[in-house]
């Protein structure tokens, strides 16, 4: 499903001051624009992998507003730490470390994990 502007849960006020201040960009649509780089992104690091929408939904948020607001001015701090975030998590998503294999949906439990297997001999 596509991503939305209303999907990035901005209040009335902060949309419009967002867009005031990217309408300085000389891009014709730049709001959209910093949307689809953060879907390709999320698209580009979860390939492989099954992802929630909800999970998608929140990568693209904070890595959209990101852009945004590295494309308007300064970037506030804690979009800048939402971004770093979701990055790290989606490092950890294309390392195998967090979700299953979307080729391996078979429940043979051979998906990737976030651990090392402990054998106990025993």
């Amino acid at each position: 499903m596509a991503f939305l502007v209303q999907d990035l849960l901005l209040t009335d006020e902060k949309l419009a001051l967002l867009t005031a201040a990217l309408a300085n960009t000389g891009q014709t649509d730049p709001l959209s624009t910093a949307i689809a780089e953060a879907e390709s992104t999320v698209a580009r690091y979860t390939a492989g992998f099954d992802l929630g929408e909800d999970d998608r939904k929140a990568l693209v948020r904070r890595i959209a507003l990101f852009n945004a607001y590295a494309l308007a001015g300064p970037v506030p701090d804690e979009i800048s730490k939402a971004y770093d975030k979701a990055m790290d998590e989606l490092r950890d998503i294309r390392d195998g470390k967090f979700l299953q294999s979307a080729q391996d949906t078979t429940g043979s439990g051979r998906g990737k994990s976030g651990s090392n297997p402990k054998i106990n001999p025993r």
